[in-house]
């Protein structure tokens, strides 16, 4: 699955690309040249409910940039909801258009292992 993030002149910011992996979800970022900028590794099992996620966001050196999450607000049978919560904690030093695209990248998380409809 890939992602594509475009600016507000319809120019390529970059793009969000899911690697091959054999057990935790696993994901690239790009700039608009193609090179890659971040690597995305998820938790060895994705869980769509009873739980918490974290996938940790890296540079291609391996330093820990970002934190992409997702949080189980629990059960509740009196709204019978299906709704978590995402959240997306930066470091305050990389780029906007490298914030777009871990934005995006939080959108493709969702719709890859937690969307049930």
């Amino acid at each position: 699955m890939v992602i594509r993030v475009f600016s507000s002149s319809n120019a390529l910011l970059g793009f969000v690309q899911q690697r091959w992996s054999l057990f935790s979800p696993s994901l690239s970022v790009h700039d608009s040249e193609g090179r890659r900028r971040m690597d995305i590794r998820g938790p060895w099992s994705v869980a769509r409910c009873h739980s918490d996620q974290e996938f940790q966001v890296t540079s291609v050196e391996g330093q820990k940039i970002a934190i992409i999450w997702k949080r189980w607000p629990g059960f509740n049978e009196e709204h019978n909801m299906d709704h978590d919560f995402f959240g997306l904690d930066i470091s305050a030093s990389i780029s906007p258009t490298d914030k777009a695209l871990l934005l995006s990248a939080t959108f493709l998380l969702n719709f890859m292992f937690f969307e049930m409809s």
